[in-house]
């Protein structure tokens, strides 16, 4: 059984909302380097930037004219969504899409649904109120936290300012000796330029992937993870980083989870916290008015994910389990998956904690639609998309200050216009958050999230490099958020049918299949004889 909820609130509380989406489903290549967007270049001769403008501008002026679909016709669509790709892939999914009011004297609705095993010690299935740790997707609350500060008349800071002097008293109170600076982590004779860079690096590079900061290091971090119940602590992260720059400060982009340990780490002196765990996340993002929707939401600075209620069965996959097995199937190679739930969940802090069911996260979106967290200077601030240049991701992801730029392609290839998502997709060792922003052609708010760190079924979408059946399925957030989302805009009225550049040909019963052009759901395939 899948559950749900549909909810109208009165707009006086909420003036809500408005829709993103993160992590182009539709390009999801490689689940074991991470999620890689297709970029499209224009859309209708124009630049992506251009179309954000005006569809920030244009679209909002006449907001209040777009059709919400009824609960009723909306809720069956998701609930059988949830349980088809629930079963078809193995795993655990959860959606929630929130259409803020047009006006004040308007209702909000959200429609929310869950399917799929969870635990599979116990049978349990996911709901509309299972938590899923998000990743990534913590970095858009870390950048409305400094954005907000930085909006007001009184800011105590700005993207010019060096970051390295809002965290001279925090990093030395939490250093093991009590007295090492961020300069002193950067300063080592194999790389004699990075202690004078990391003075250079300013918040607003930190928050737009520009400091030129490599990543943290994904070896300690992950082996910590799967087997040390301690945590991984942020000075920890900023010590066993590669200290050498990618480029300097300003020169490129690249992405790096690192340079948001520091953000958080500026949050946290600056709010006086003595140390990092004091820090409090959710009242950094979100107004005091709007707290309260937000009570299935954490940021855990300690413990397992098994503390965090509602928390799913996380599974992560295990490569040295998956090369020893013959079978190929998930049953016969029981340990190729194995679960997270009593492993940490603090998962980087302020680069990728957060753990909500996907209302809150839609939510959290919608309010950012609506310039209900920061206002529409701050916001346009934000969404100055630019793609990656180096590193992760390079020339594919288009990325603004704490927010990804998202958009999909129909069957011939064409960026749909209506189909653009701003926000921030997610994903740790064991859960996804494929599909998460705010659509601002249509007025709404989607999240939706997967309990695994790819599809567990024994199907036809095998692993492309082997000749396995059905145990390896790194397209399985792909196309499940796709085709969610594509059932998501008809209901909106959009007639336009995304699809998956998914050109390779897959395994299935020993054959090679290959895809019928490009698709979501259902998956077509040419019978082999």
């Amino acid at each position: 059984m899948t559950s749900f909820s549909t909810t109208f609130v009165a707009a006086a509380a909420l003036v809500l909302f408005k829709v993103h989406q993160s992590h182009a489903v539709a390009s999801y290549k490689d689940a074991a380097n991470g999620l890689q967007l297709i970029r499209p270049k224009s859309v209708d001769g124009r630049s992506l930037e251009t179309m954000v403008s005006y569809q920030t501008e244009e679209y909002r002026r006449s907001r209040e004219h777009f059709a919400i679909p009824s609960h009723d016709d909306l809720y069956p669509t998701l609930e059988n969504l949830t349980a088809s790709l629930g079963l078809f892939w193995n795993t655990s999914f959860s959606v929630s899409v929130v259409a803020p009011a047009a006006n004040a004297s308007g209702s909000t609705m959200v429609v929310s649904a869950g399917g799929g095993i969870e635990n599979f010690e116990n049978n349990a299935v996911a709901t509309n109120q299972s938590v899923f740790p998000m990743g990534s997707s913590t970095k858009s609350w870390t950048a409305m936290a400094i954005m907000r500060l930085i909006e007001q008349d009184d800011a105590p800071f700005s993207l010019s300012t060096p970051a390295y002097t809002l965290v001279d008293r925090i990093i030395p109170a939490i250093s093991p000796d009590g007295n090492t600076t961020l300069e002193d982590l950067f300063s080592t004779a194999q790389y004699p330029t990075s202690a004078e860079y990391i003075k250079e690096v300013t918040v607003g590079q930190l928050l737009g992937m520009s400091s030129g900061l490599a990543e943290y290091n994904n070896t300690i971090f992950q082996y910590t993870t799967y087997h040390d119940l301690s945590t991984y602590t942020p000075f920890d992260i900023l010590r066993d980083m590669n200290k050498s720059f990618v480029c300097a400060p300003g020169t490129c982009k690249c992405y790096s989870s690192a340079g948001f340990e520091i953000l958080g780490l500026i949050l946290a002196q600056h709010s006086g916290a003595k140390t990092w765990t004091e820090y409090g996340q959710l009242a950094g993002a979100i107004p005091e008015t709007y707290q309260d929707l937000f009570k299935a939401t954490y940021f855990p600075t300690s413990g397992l994910c098994s503390a965090i209620p509602e928390c799913v069965q996380q599974y992560a996959f295990n490569a040295t389990a998956y090369a020893g097995c013959a079978a190929g199937t998930l049953r016969e190679c029981p340990d190729v998956f194995f679960p997270l739930y009593d492993k940490n969940c603090v998962n980087g802090w302020t680069c990728g904690n957060v753990a909500t069911d996907t209302t809150g996260m839609a939510t959290f979106w919608a309010l950012m639609g609506r310039m209900q967290l920061v206002n529409d200077t701050t916001f346009a601030q934000m969404t100055k998309f630019s793609p990656l240049t180096k590193g992760w991701a390079a020339g594919e992801v288009d990325y603004g200050l704490g927010l990804m730029l998202e958009a999909y392609e129909n069957a011939s290839r064409q960026v749909v216009p209506s189909a653009l998502l701003v926000g921030h997709g997610g994903q740790d060792y064991g859960s996804t958050a494929p599909v998460t922003g705010y659509n601002f052609a249509h007025n709404f708010a989607i999240t939706f999230a997967m309990g695994s760190a790819m599809g567990m079924g024994t199907n036809c979408y095998a692993d492309v490099a082997r000749t396995k059946v059905g145990v390896l399925n790194p397209y399985a957030d792909s196309l499940a958020g796709c085709t969610v989302y594509n059932y998501v805009l008809e209901a909106f009225g959009d007639d336009n049918v995304l699809v998956i550049p998914f050109v390779q040909p897959v395994y299935c019963n020993g054959h090679v299949q290959p895809v019928v052009g490009y698709q979501c759901w259902p998956p077509q395939f040419i019978e082999a004889p």
